[in-house]
């Protein structure tokens, strides 16, 4: 865990300090694991992400706020609790290094000026994690995340990945004559199915999964941009459809060196923006 004297020697030594635990994280040294919380000014984020022309999806927002601020320590990954203005995370970094970052980030008189609003410096908390798991210990669990996988260059809904032809030949042969998400419609109990394989694959053999359901589900666009040509511009963008899907189950810890990583580094892609940090209660 950090301490407030490391936080205190001064940006050099900052800097030192990130760069020796990203350093540590590569060679898969020990670290502990913080879950922290933020207390969250959405209207300020979205002011300053339109202000920077960064879009309005929260968790690429937060990411971009929480780099500038703590750097490689942000949170990661995290989740975004609109409806209770907060962001939950898991860091190597406490309670004591987020307030130091946060206060020598105001009092930089370089610095962003709005961005310290984001975060109000009051309402950081931190929690130790264990440091070691239990096997055969339960959790209830809570997870959200995108279902997806990638083939080459291409990320798409696992679901879609596999169906998408099965459609066209539905079309071909006269059987389906729709959309590619009116044919997800009439297939939405196998779609659901489909999602809970894909999770169950992602915690082999960190742990095995029961009761497993699906609280919440939708899809949203987002927009990738290709590499920048000599003028700073995007040569092109393409915008795709992902699913968003929070699980809720029990779990029983098989391999406690895989959950580890498992809950330190979040299931599956996107973790950097929102998506794959494990909630977790233990079964009594």
């Amino acid at each position: 865990t950090l301490t407030a004297d490391g936080v205190m020697c001064g940006a050099t030594r900052q800097r030192n300090t990130r760069r020796s635990l990203s350093t540590a994280e590569r060679r898969g040294l020990p670290l502990s694991l913080n879950m922290i919380c933020l207390d969250l000014n959405l209207r300020a984020l979205s002011i300053w992400g339109h202000q920077r022309r960064l879009g309005d999806d929260p968790g690429y927002l937060v990411h971009a706020a929480t780099r500038k601020i703590f750097g490689e320590l942000g949170p990661q990954p995290f989740l975004v609790q609109s409806e209770r203005s907060r962001v939950l995370g898991y860091t190597p970094a406490d309670e004591t290094f987020l307030r130091r970052s946060l206060e020598n980030f105001r009092s930089d008189e370089g610095s962003d000026s709005l961005l310290p609003a984001v975060f109000n410096l009051p309402e950081i908390c931190s929690r130790v994690m264990p440091e070691q798991w239990s096997k055969g210990s339960r959790y209830r669990f809570s997870v959200y995340c995108r279902p997806t996988i990638r083939r080459g260059k291409v990320e798409s809904d696992v679901w879609l990945m596999k169906n998408y032809f099965a459609c066209e030949e539905a079309r071909g042969n006269g059987t389906f004559d729709g959309t590619i998400h009116e044919f997800r419609q009439l297939h939405k109990g196998e779609i659901e199915e489909t999602y809970r394989q894909w999770l169950q694959r992602r915690f082999v053999p960190a742990a095995e999964l029961r009761d497993v359901v699906i609280t919440g589900s939708r899809s949203s666009y987002l927009t990738t941009r290709s590499a920048k040509d000599h003028c700073g511009a995007p040569t092109h963008s393409e915008r795709r459809s992902y699913p968003e899907t929070t699980f809720v189950g029990e779990l029983c810890v098989t391999e406690p060196q895989a959950f580890e990583r498992l809950v330190r580094h979040g299931v599956g892609r996107h973790c950097a923006f929102g998506f794959g940090m494990l909630l977790l209660k233990a079964v009594r």
